[in-house]
């Protein structure tokens, strides 16, 4: 047989194999003409309270540090097993014992047994140092500016071993009560010092919060609030948010605010008029934390005014216990917007279900591009009604899970929670290359999962909820005849 002819074999011979090969195992993938039909589930608010991290009601624990021993652990369990209304808990860790030098060893393992036993909770923890409880900090806390920063750094080293946990720090150690008030080292110098340094030494993942506005102004030394283009950089900057223990308690909140009109604030060390605050937390506040106590029953508080105000100072946490006569006024009023699946409960529940982030799935729609493509994009629209944004990173993930075999193929989505802005609608678009899953029924389910933790965020909708994410319908590929 001529050579030619044998090398023509050759090659014939795998060519005629591979035919053979595909027409025994038809093609996995869809063909480019098909139908994608979507079935999606019908969506519904609820007014269901909803388990999120980082956000709602919170009760304080108070723990003086000293040489001591005790059985913290036992303690705190006990905390831990009376308190099931909450996902935040504040703890007033107490420094005064030491103001005359550095911590102790003993004093630091006393700290770390502390937080160690508060992680194995499902809570997230507010911070707050201080040396005083008794509205006599300029006699408890230490003689020298240093003093208190080397308490920071020595703080820092425990705090940061347990940054899961930790989600901000109120303060700068100073002041009644650590609320940044009669103290020798509120100066604006004294306190951009402070903060530095604990910016320095603490986490970037933690935030930081100061008692006022124009204390944010005087360290960040801006009459200008963050904005999106600045937010999550973990710097000093884009970290410090607000906590006020005077919220909606007079005209300026206690002195929260001042009367210098808007033209006029040309010095780092006044304070604007309430609505110039206001304004200035809607802007700050939807990439920092905003939280604190509500105080003092009178009309600044009453309902109507106290939702306007949570809105757009965009609160996300504050003190389950206190003032009682303010939350027990809440209770008592009745929300009122026809329509809403909180018309008629109370302005506590209200509020309560609205602190921080809320998301609600409101449309899922299929969008086939071309025709019979197999190219197509699912549209998801979500609403934020809550009074806050999300200011952790969060991972958002679309599943098809097959109902022949249950195969799953996930499908992450391009999006940060962070920006869902409070208040506002945003719409998803979801790319969908039919040609990556075989030909069949699927079942569609969506979570949203926290980066920092794994935990799942819940959406406030009646909807199913399995292993897998919500429920959200039903996809089907079928070849086109």
């Amino acid at each position: 047989m001529p050579k030619t002819i044998r090398r023509g074999i050759r090659i014939l011979i795998p060519i005629c194999l591979l035919l053979a090969l595909l027409a025994a195992f038809p093609l996995r993938y869809a063909p480019k003409r098909l139908q994608i039909s979507l079935d999606a589930t019908e969506f519904t608010e609820t007014s269901d309270t909803i388990w999120n991290p980082y956000q709602g009601w919170y009760r304080i624990y108070g723990y003086m540090l000293s040489d001591e021993a005790s059985d913290i652990t036992s303690e705190v369990r006990t905390s831990i097993r009376n308190d099931v209304t909450t996902r935040l808990a504040l703890l007033e860790i107490n420094l005064k014992e030491y103001r005359n030098g550095a911590i102790s060893e003993m004093g630091l393992s006393n700290l770390d047994e502390l937080l160690s036993a508060w992680e194995d909770s499902n809570k997230q923890l507010i911070l707050r140092f201080l040396y005083d409880w008794d509205g006599k900090a300029m006699q408890t806390e230490p003689d020298t500016i240093e003093q208190v920063m080397e308490h920071m750094a020595q703080v820092a080293a425990i705090v940061n071993a347990h940054r899961n946990c930790v989600y901000l720090m109120q303060g700068i150690f100073v002041g009644n009560h650590g609320e940044m008030n009669n103290s020798r080292y509120m100066t604006t110098e004294g306190m951009r010092r402070l903060m530095e340094c604990l910016s320095a030494v603490v986490d970037p993942s933690i935030y930081l919060s100061v008692r006022t506005p124009q204390h944010w102004r005087a360290i960040q030394q801006s009459t200008e609030p963050l904005n999106a283009e600045d937010a999550f950089a973990g710097d000093l900057l884009s970290r410090i948010g607000l906590f006020n223990d005077g919220m909606l308690a007079s005209g300026n909140d206690l002195g929260t605010y001042g009367d210098t009109p808007d033209g006029e604030m040309d010095s780092y060390e006044k304070k604007a008029t309430r609505a110039s605050e206001l304004a200035f937390q809607d802007k700050l506040c939807h990439f920092v934390p905003n939280g604190g106590e509500v105080v003092l029953d009178n009309p600044y508080n009453d309902l109507d005014n106290a939702l306007k105000d949570l809105a757009q100072m965009h609160v996300s946490y504050l003190n389950y216990d206190y003032d009682a006569a303010v939350l027990d006024k809440w209770k008592n009023a009745a929300y009122s917007n026809e329509g809403s699946v909180y018309d008629g409960r109370s302005g506590y529940e209200y509020i309560g279900s609205h602190l921080g982030y809320r998301y609600v799935l409101r449309s899922l729609v299929l969008d086939q591009k071309r025709g019979q493509s197999k190219e197509a994009s699912l549209g998801l629209t979500v609403e934020n009604v809550g009074f806050a944004n999300s200011l952790r990173k969060f991972t958002l993930e679309l599943l098809l899970e097959s109902a022949e075999n249950g195969e799953i193929f996930r499908i992450p989505v391009d999006t940060d929670a962070r920006f869902w802005d409070s208040g506002q609608t945003v719409s998803l678009d979801i790319p969908l290359d039919a040609s990556q899953y075989p030909l069949g029924d699927y079942r569609i389910y969506l979570s949203l999962t926290d980066d920092a933790t794994g935990e799942e965020i819940l959406f406030a909708n009646d909807l199913a909820k399995t292993g897998q994410g919500y429920a959200l319908g039903g996809l089907t590929l079928r070849e086109l005849q």
